[in-house]
């Protein structure tokens, strides 16, 4: 939907008016529902409002920041809490995302309250937006469910007094309602669109197929991907790093996200995560050496095994995909210039020159572009929330914990590993443990930095164990003595708590307004 009107963004607010005068009015200066919710159109509008709930970069790739691969750079504030364990239900950004997805489930609400009014012969093409609506309200209690368990299950619209006394329903409740809504989209969707960036069948599928893994539901996971593979239009892109650039922008690999367009409806990723030598804030996310360590040599075998791996070079001959996911010393800036965080470089970029400098001496890569030198903060690239990758991923994983270890299941790794710009050796059949540990390690480097990680560590339960420890950097050779040093971080440990932080506090403001939400464990 790149191109989609936003200016229908005005049909977010929907105003109904009555006068006591003699002669009643519908102001001229709002929307109203008496003139609103009569064509298709409208419903198109109302529907292309809800896409601006869809979450932003910050709120997708910030995630990685509480997973053992990359932190909060900046040591202070909100975000840090989470990452450190020691966040209160007074967190601010905790608060922010309920917000977030709260404002989108209402304006579904809305819609799906309204549509029916709508007297149309255009059946399918109305049906197609209720749909569309149907998918973006399963998707945001799906992220709610993931982030805080249960909560109220609202599906009509409610008045600011009754929502002061909603109770949360079970968890199970959400992701059983997440199912069923998902399940009756997907009939009503296409396959494609003229319109870059709508929800399709894909999307509902792929939807579905995610939050179907998170649960453990690996059958009903691996048959909402198997449907994808075998009847959508989709492919892995001929190019890894070409998924985040200008020019690949809605490839046949992309299934679900966010358009952005510049000058419109614009995004500031250049500004918030590339590094401080393009005139940025200086990189939110630093990327640490846990991930740096976790892609394979171009053999295959892993850093520690392999007679390849010098470490006085240690990203030479290693999975391209590194190479293209994080920006290391020695790599070309968007803007020409070479990056170069070592100690006593004197670049901008320099380690622990001011604190707008990666604190790992490392920064991210993905969708950092030319285009956007010029104005960091008018960036139009759009933002990927599920690619194909994904999709084979999810359905390789459902098929091994079911352990229906097949050839379909080594194809599905075997097709991203052998993808072209990455083309790396192929894997065989093992056992259920060997091939366990197959994917997630697929997971980790192909989707590393996309804020896949934070729920896989959690539904993996191994977060307490993968978010611990001091925050370790790169590893470089001393420009004046050529000794090999490393940046090693004791001041700032992660932490992740079994089993309080898997679930996410209440807001305490919310609390505070409405008792009856009942806290989760262990939180104030």
């Amino acid at each position: 939907m790149k191109k989609r009107n936003y200016i229908a963004l005005l049909a977010t607010t929907l105003f109904c008016f009555s006068c006591s005068d003699v002669l009643e009015t519908i102001p001229s200066n709002k929307l109203s529902s008496e003139i609103y919710w009569k064509t298709v159109k409208d419903a198109e509008y109302a529907a292309n409002a809800i896409y601006d709930k869809i979450e932003n970069f910050v709120q997708i790739l910030e995630a990685d920041n509480w997973t053992d691969i990359a932190h909060h750079n900046f040591y202070g504030g909100d975000h840090v809490h989470i990452e450190k364990g020691i966040a209160s239900s007074q967190n601010g950004t905790m608060q922010g995302y309920w917000a977030h997805y709260w404002k989108g489930i209402r304006l579904c609400n809305d819609f799906m309250a309204n549509v029916d009014k709508i007297e149309t012969e255009e059946t399918d093409e109305l049906n197609k937006y209720i749909g569309e609506v149907k998918t973006l309200r399963a998707y945001f209690y799906f992220r709610l469910a993931s982030l805080y368990g249960g909560v109220p299950l609202l599906t009509t619209p409610i008045t600011i007094e009754e929502g002061r006394t909603v109770a949360r329903d079970t968890e199970a409740a959400i992701w059983k309602f997440v199912e069923d809504e998902l399940d009756e989209a997907v009939p009503l969707l296409p396959w494609t669109t003229n319109q870059a960036g709508r929800v399709t069948k894909g999307a509902a599928l792929a939807i579905k197929a995610k939050a179907m893994l998170y649960i453990g539901e690996w059958s009903k996971a691996a048959t909402a991907a198997k449907n994808i593979m075998d009847n959508g239009p989709y492919d892995l892109y001929h190019s890894y790093p070409g998924l985040f650039t200008y020019e690949g922008e809605n490839n046949c690999e992309v299934i679900f996200g966010h358009q952005f367009l510049k000058d419109t409806y614009s995004n500031s990723v250049m500004h918030q995560f590339a590094p401080r030598s393009l005139g940025g804030n200086g990189p939110d996310v630093a990327p640490l050496l846990t991930l740096v360590e976790a892609y394979e040599m171009k053999d295959g075998k892993k850093i520690t095994e392999s007679d390849d791996y010098d470490e006085r070079n240690p990203y030479n001959n290693r999975d391209p995909r590194l190479s293209y996911s994080v920006m290391v010393p020695g790599d070309i800036l968007p803007n020409g210039a070479i990056y170069d965080s070592r100690p006593g470089s004197g670049t901008q970029d320099e380690y622990a020159t001011n604190f707008q400098v990666s604190t790992t001496g490392f920064t991210t890569k993905k969708y950092l572009n030319p285009e956007d030198v010029g104005n960091l903060s008018n960036c139009g690239i759009n933002l990927i929330i599920i690619r194909y990758a994904e999709v084979l991923l999810t359905y390789a994983e459902a098929k091994i914990e079911m352990n229906e270890i097949d050839q379909s299941v080594v194809d599905a790794i075997n097709a991203i590993r052998e993808r072209t710009t990455v083309e790396m050796p192929p894997i065989s059949i093992g056992s259920q443990a060997e091939m366990r540990e197959r994917v997630r390690h697929e997971r980790l480097v192909e989707l590393a930095l996309e804020g896949v990680r934070y729920l896989d560590i959690k539904r993996w339960k191994i977060a307490p164990q993968a978010c611990t420890g001091p925050l370790r950097g790169m590893t470089y050779i001393d420009i004046v003595t050529g000794e090999l040093k490393s940046i090693i971080d004791n001041t700032h440990p992660k932490g992740f708590s079994d089993p309080k932080h898997y679930y996410w506090p209440i807001p305490y403001s919310e609390r505070l307004m409405n008792p009856n939400l009942e806290q989760n464990p262990e939180w104030d």
